[in-house]
């Protein structure tokens, strides 16, 4: 049912004006790596570690565990179809900030200061 139910929704969603198709990465910042790598290894299991600290479970994104001063997220990562589509939607509303051939990041004051950045897949 899961996949059906799954199918239909992606089937149904156009991405929006960005042309969004997915989260590819959640980067989560930790205090403690070791600890916290321990933890999201149960919580996945049996989906494996694909590097010291980043999992991959099917088509969902990538999890992906870094040191910080504070337990939080870090950053998204969002693949949209068109850079240049993404780009047009985010100056024309004033929340671009900034942006290279491969990625655009939302402009940080308009999110609190989280780092969200578009990849073109």
């Amino acid at each position: 049912y899961a996949k059906e139910r799954r199918a239909g929704l992606e089937a149904s969603f156009d991405g929006g004006a960005l042309g969004i198709k997915g989260v590819q990465c959640v980067m989560v910042g930790t205090t403690d790596l070791n600890r916290a790598r321990q933890k999201w290894d149960d919580l996945l299991d049996p989906v494996p570690i694909r590097d010291s600290a980043t999992w991959k479970a099917g088509a969902g994104p990538a999890i992906t565990l870094v040191e910080h001063p504070c337990n939080l997220l870090v950053r998204l990562e969002i693949a949209v179809e068109s850079l240049a589509t993404a780009r047009g939607f985010l100056a024309g509303n004033d929340l671009l900030g900034e942006a290279s051939s491969t990625e655009l990041t939302l402009k940080p004051a308009a999110v609190d200061g989280l780092d969200i950045r578009f990849v073109a897949t």
